[in-house]
């Protein structure tokens, strides 16, 4: 069957998070034909298999065609897990990088198959609500005239094949910006559409995952990034609710060399 879009997910320690991605998924606003290809760490706080397999069936209902589950024995990078990822998935249009600990919003499958089949080679978003369960806060992410230090924004995506050519690192930190800057040196004339729309039905998290550490950005409004929206998301997105109150991750930084 020919599959249209690829949607990777990396997880590690993430189990009590991570049905939050796949209940955004479930309510994909689509006609594409996707692929779900999630590979995660073997631990306690895995969100594992036998979890996924309970959302097949909404997967399906919401165009999903194809689950593939990569278990692994031992932690690896985050960049060599995008690479395992990557040698898993169909030669789709389109590959979507979505993180665990994030609900995307429903249109984000066709918005981003949208462009990159027009030609583009990479898709991202420049607005988009955060919020954090080690603070109980709001921001809307917002890059400024002045943010020109990172590359990328939210919600990437990129034309299959030529993420599928992303070499083998291990990179852990920063894997967003190695990411981009790799391929720009595999196609110097890079294609990239930035959508500026403000999507209200999907939210970005922090407090549950392993590798970020976003308080000072959160306790430090305005900036060249964040902006208070006066607004409680969890009043937008009443699902957020459903997993406060649960253990925060120890961040990958403290427990990796």
């Amino acid at each position: 069957m020919k599959v249209d879009v690829t949607v990777g997910i990396p997880l590690y320690n993430m189990g009590q998070i991570a049905t939050l991605a796949l209940e955004g998924l479930c309510k994909q606003k689509t006609t594409c034909k996707w692929e779900l290809i999630v590979c995660e760490e073997q631990t306690e706080n895995m969100l594992s298999q036998k979890v996924l397999e309970t959302y097949e069936k909404r997967l399906k209902k919401a165009g999903c065609v194809k689950i593939i589950y990569a278990p692994l024995k031992e932690w690896i990078p985050l960049a060599k897990k995008w690479t395992l990822i990557a040698e898993n998935s169909s030669d789709s249009k389109c590959f979507i990088l979505q993180a665990g600990d994030c609900l995307p919003h429903s249109k984000r499958i066709q918005q981003s198959f949208n462009k990159i089949n027009k030609g583009y080679d990479y898709y991202d978003e420049n607005r988009g609500y955060w919020y954090s369960f080690r603070l109980d806060k709001t921001i809307l992410w917002k890059p400024n005239e002045r943010y020109y230090l990172h590359p990328c924004r939210l919600n990437m995506a990129w034309k299959t094949e030529l993420f599928k050519q992303l070499p083998l690192s291990n990179v852990k930190k920063n894997v967003d910006g190695f990411i981009y800057n790799s391929l720009l040196k595999i196609k110097k004339d890079l294609k990239k559409y930035t959508n500026n729309t403000l999507y209200i039905d999907g939210v970005d998290t922090d407090g549950y995952n392993c590798i970020s550490s976003r308080d000072r950005f959160f306790k430090t409004v305005p900036n060249m990034l964040f902006q208070d929206p006066k607004l409680d998301v969890c009043t937008l997105i009443p699902i957020l609710n459903d997993y406060k109150n649960k253990q925060l991750n120890t961040r990958i930084k403290d427990i990796v060399a």
